[in-house]
């Protein structure tokens, strides 16, 4: 850190990662029948990312300053080097408010899970019916493969804010941003195949079916992403604080390539995402043995696409959730309680679409003490 070079501030950096990944090697009964599993083309690998970052913030007058920063990372996962530039202008036009904007790049760390790895899930049925109105002992397989040309995901954003506050009293934040992200994941289709084994099945049945269907991973997705956030902070009394938070987010997804021309579905469906988003909190010191905390969280159903499926299996269901907390205690050497409801009033509800095996929520009550030993001498050394 060099805190004044040349009237300005530049600060140099690095860092190094290294992570051994090892992967199980699975004989050729395991692929058929287990449920689940995951294999690499190379079962151990030396995941290792390098990289250099500087940034300099140069003082334009006495109530803006510039700041210049990039990272270079290199990654060996995809042997290639990637630049993040940022660009951010503060401007403070009173003693209390400030103005910001800023733009920057970044890349989403390659993974070798998206690249150079296989996901199957196998399932079996008994006896399961087909259309030629025999019976057969069902074998399926769903292989998701990676892919090592994709290119690397990329984001771009830009976003600008305002800021004022009056002491610890009141805090007010609010920013807006323009995101585009390039290069998303979606799984295309490659093959299907089926082999019949006649006899040797179980009772009641006149052969065996396999089915195997492959997928691998294509790149052909992008968004831009367009909201904002409204944050305060109201402190109208020594022992009470309130935390307010809404945000904003708008989602149009895109798909670039001859896969997309017959299905825009894929694209679409990145779009069927929540809104709206609030956040309250109270935190109330009531006395010097009670303290009480509530909050409360809000968000929005989803606008399902026409194309993307049913409300009902596909749509993001309206979430509002209530959380509470009363603690209580006597004096430092007594153990502190604490009386907790999580999740009030979403007994039974979900919080993602039917589509994705959502489980219920459930209104958790329970207790809490707390026991830490203090040393009254310590408070007078």
């Amino acid at each position: 850190m060099f805190e004044d070079l040349w009237g300005t501030q530049l600060m140099l950096g690095g860092n190094v990662r290294l992570i051994q990944e090892r992967f199980h090697q699975y004989s050729r009964y395991d692929e058929v029948t287990a449920p689940y599993l995951r294999s690499a083309n190379q079962a151990s690998y030396l995941n290792q990312s390098y990289g250099v970052y500087a940034n300099w913030t140069i003082p334009m007058t006495e109530s803006a300053s510039l700041m210049l920063g990039n990272r270079w990372q290199y990654h060996n996962i995809t042997d290639d080097t990637y630049a993040q530039p940022q660009i951010r202008l503060n401007y403070k036009f009173a003693d209390n408010q400030t103005l910001w904007a800023g733009w920057g790049s970044a890349v989403v760390t390659p993974s070798r899970l998206e690249r150079s790895t296989e996901f199957r899930q196998n399932g079996y049925v008994e006896n399961a019916l087909f259309s030629d109105g025999n019976r057969y002992d069902y074998h399926y397989s769903y292989l998701y493969k990676g892919n090592n040309q994709l290119k690397v995901e990329t984001v771009d954003t830009v976003e600008a804010g305002y800021r004022f506050w009056h002491g610890e009293k009141l805090q007010l934040n609010l920013n807006g941003f323009y995101s585009i992200h390039e290069n998303i994941r979606a799984y295309a289709g490659t093959g299907a195949q089926q082999w019949v084994i006649p006899g040797g099945a179980s009772e009641g049945s006149v052969g065996t079916v396999f089915e195997q269907y492959t997928s691998e991973y294509v790149d052909p997705l992008w968004t831009r992403t367009y909201g904002g956030e409204l944050s305060a902070k109201w402190q109208p009394i020594a022992n009470l604080q309130l935390n307010a938070n809404y945000s904003y987010k708008k989602i149009l997804g895109y798909c670039s390539g001859n896969i997309c021309q017959s299905n825009s579905a894929v694209a679409k469906a990145l779009e069927n995402q929540p809104n709206h988003f609030v956040n309250a909190q109270a935190i109330w010191d009531i006395s010097p043995q009670w303290w009480l905390s509530s909050g409360v969280q809000y968000v929005s159903a989803s606008s399902v696409p026409s194309n993307v499926g049913t409300v009902e299996q596909n749509g993001w269901p309206r979430v509002v959730n209530i959380d509470l907390a009363l603690s209580w205690q006597h004096s430092h050497p007594w153990p502190r309680i604490t009386a907790t409801i999580e999740n009030l009033g979403a007994d039974e509800s979900y919080e993602y679409p039917q589509a994705y095996g959502p489980f219920q929520n459930d209104t958790q009550y329970w207790l809490q003490v707390e026991w830490r030993y203090w040393n009254p001498l310590s408070e007078h050394r």
